[in-house]
C-alpha cells in the first residue's frame, strides 16, 4: 500500500439507519454543513416508523444526499457493506462511517478527512488523549473501556478504540480490505474492520472526539451484540476467521505483519474471553424480553376497586386515606398511601378487554391479562408479539388509568410496541371488549421515564374518568443487566 500526502477531496458519509425518524434529518443537515467535501448516502433497513421516507424527502431538493432502501433489518455489518459497495463504485476519494442518532460529533469531520492526507484509515476516538463520552453511566463506560483493552491485548490493533462507529478509509485501504469479505453483523463489525486493515498493513490514526450518548431514538445495542464481539475477538486471536492467507502474505511480505500473540498470551485471552462470554451470556438472555415498566412494590391496599364510568359523581369510598382525584396527596402521607393500581376483579366479564387497535403505528393485538409479580413489579406479557393488560387497574372504560403494556423489541426483531413512540397527539386508540364494544381514546401525550424513577402516582394513581395509558421500554439499554433504562408512557383519554 501506498504511503498518502494528497488530501481528500470528495467523501461518501455512510449513515445506516433503523428508526431513526427522529434524528436523521438532523443528522444529515449537520454532515453537510460540517465539510463541503462531504454528500450523504442513508442506507435504511426497511424502517417501520418511515425514516426512509424523510430521507426521501430531503434528498429531493438535496444532490449531495442519496438513499438506499433496504428490504428489512438486515445488520450494522450488512448495511455498511452495502454502503461501501455504493461508495466504491462511484469513486469517492473516502468513505466514512457514521450513525444517525447525533451521537457522532460532525463537526470533526474535517479532521478525520484531512488526517487521511498521510494514512490510510483514520478513528474518531473516545478513548484517546482529548477524546471523551457524555452521558454515558459509569457501567456503560467500563464496560467499552474494558471491551476496547481486551481487544488491544488479544489482537495487538495498537488503537485505543476499535469499538469505534466513527471513522474514515481511503479509497485504497476500503479497496484492499474488501469489505464483502467482513462477516460481522453487529459492533463487531469495528472491530473486524480494524482488525483486517492492521493484519493488511494498513496505517491507522486517531482523532479524538468527544461522543455524546443519543437523545432520540432507541439504542441497538444489546447483549447478543457483545456476544458477538466477544467471541468473535476470541476466535481471531487464536488464528480462526482472519482474512484469506494467500492475500496476507501478499501484503504482508511487503509492509510486515501485525505482532503476534505469543502461546501464554492467547490461553489468557481465551480463558478471559470466556469469563467474560458467561456473563453477557446472562444479560442477553436477560434482554429477550425486556421489562415494559416496574411499579412500586404493592404495600397493604390503601386504595379501592375503581367505581365504572357509569358511576355519578365521585366513588362515596373516597374517603379518609384514599387519593384525592389526580393523585394528588395531603402533607403528611406515609409511604403506605402510595398510589397503587386498584383491583380490577370486580369488573364484569362482558366489560373486559380483549383486543387493542392502534391505527396510526399499524398494531392490532388480543390482549392477554397482566398480573402483579411478587416482587410488585408488573407481569410482561410472555409473547412479545402480544400486548397486555393489567388487571389490577381499572379496565378500559371504567374510572382511572387503564393500563396496556407492551414489548418495543426482542432480538429477534420488532414486538408490538416497536412503534409506540411515532405516537402524536390526537391519534386515536381503540380497544375492544368482551362484549363487542370498542371504546375510543385520543392520545394527549408521549413522556419517558428513567425506570428508577418512574412516576407511580402520575401513571397509576386516580383520574376523574376513563384514561388509558400504554407503557413500553425504550432508551438505551444498560449493558450490565441487558435491560432498557426507560418506559415511554402513552397518556391518552
Amino acid at each position: 500500500m501506498t504511503h498518502h500526502s494528497t488530501p481528500v477531496t470528495s467523501a461518501l458519509v455512510v449513515v445506516p439507519t433503523y428508526d431513526e425518524r427522529e434524528s436523521v434529518e438532523r443528522a444529515v443537515a449537520r454532515v453537510l454543513a460540517a465539510d463541503p467535501r462531504t454528500e450523504v448516502l442513508v442506507v435504511d433497513d426497511g424502517s417501520p416508523d418511515g425514516t426512509a421516507d424523510v430521507v426521501e424527502a430531503l434528498a429531493a431538493d438535496e444532490q449531495r444526499l442519496h438513499l438506499l432502501r433496504r428490504s428489512g433489518k438486515g445488520g450494522l455489518g450488512s448495511a455498511y457493506r452495502a454502503g461501501f459497495a455504493w461508495a466504491l463504485e462511484r469513486g469517492y476519494d473516502a468513505v466514512v462511517e457514521m450513525d444517525a442518532d447525533l451521537s457522532h460529533p460532525a463537526d470533526r469531520l474535517p479532521a478525520l478527512l484531512d488526517a487521511l492526507a498521510g494514512t490510510d484509515v483514520v478513528i474518531g476516538s473516545r478513548w484517546v488523549d482529548g477524546g471523551a463520552t457524555e452521558g454515558w453511566p459509569l457501567p456503560r463506560r467500563l464496560l467499552s473501556r474494558g471491551g476496547n483493552l481486551y481487544v488491544r491485548l488479544a489482537l495487538g490493533l495498537g488503537v485505543g478504540d476499535a469499538t469505534a462507529g466513527f471513522r474514515a478509509f481511503r479509497r485504497s485501504a476500503l479497496e484492499t480490505v474488501d469489505p464483502a469479505s467482513l462477516v460481522s453483523e453487529g459492533y463487531a463489525f469495528q472491530i473486524e474492520s480494524t482488525y483486517v486493515a492492521r493484519r493488511l498493513g494498513l496505517r491507522l490514526a486517531e482523532v479524538p472526539i468527544t461522543f455524546t450518548e443519543r437523545a432520540e431514538g432507541t439504542s441497538k445495542m444489546s447483549g447478543s451484540i457483545v456476544l458477538e464481539a466477544l467471541l468473535r475477538v476470541t476466535g481471531w486471536a487464536v488464528g480462526i476467521g482472519r482474512p484469506p492467507a494467500a492475500r496476507r502474505r501478499a501484503v504482508l511480505a511487503r509492509r510486515g505483519s501485525a505482532p503476534a500473540m505469543g502461546p501464554l498470551a492467547k490461553v489468557a485471552a481465551v480463558l478471559a474471553a470466556l469469563a467474560l462470554v458467561g456473563g453477557v451470556a446472562l444479560a442477553a438472555q436477560a434482554a429477550t424480553h425486556p421489562e415494559p415498566a416496574r411499579l412500586a412494590p404493592v404495600p397493604e391496599r390503601s386504595v379501592p376497586p375503581s367505581p365504572t364510568a357509569t358511576s355519578p359523581g365521585p366513588s362515596p369510598s373516597e374517603g379518609a386515606g384514599a387519593a384525592p382525584a389526580g393523585g394528588a396527596r395531603d402533607a403528611g402521607s406515609n409511604d403506605a398511601s402510595i398510589p397503587v393500581p386498584a383491583s380490577g376483579s370486580d369488573t364484569p366479564s362482558a366489560r373486559q378487554p380483549v383486543a387493542v387497535r392502534i391505527p396510526a403505528i399499524g398494531v392490532e393485538s388480543r390482549l392477554i391479562d397482566l398480573g402483579i409479580a411478587k416482587d410488585g413489579t408488573m407481569q410482561v406479557p410472555a409473547d412479545p408479539s402480544l400486548a397486555g393488560w393489567l388487571t389490577a387497574a381499572p379496565a378500559p372504560g371504567e374510572r382511572g388509568p387503564a393500563v396496556i403494556a407492551g414489548h418495543v423489541d426482542t432480538h429477534e426483531g420488532p414486538a408490538v410496541f416497536a412503534r409506540l413512540r411515532e405516537l402524536r397527539p390526537g391519534d386515536d386508540i381503540e380497544v375492544e371488549r368482551k362484549d363487542g364494544t370498542v371504546l375510543t381514546f385520543t392520545v394527549r401525550r408521549l413522556e419517558s421515564f428513567a425506570k428508577d424513577d418512574f412516576p407511580t402516582a402520575r401513571v397509576y394513581g386516580p383520574a376523574p374518568g376513563p384514561v388509558l395509558r400504554l407503557i413500553t421500554c425504550s432508551g438505551d439499554i444498560d449493558p450490565v443487566s441487558g435491560h432498557y433504562v426507560d418506559n415511554t408512557v402513552v397518556f391518552a383519554s
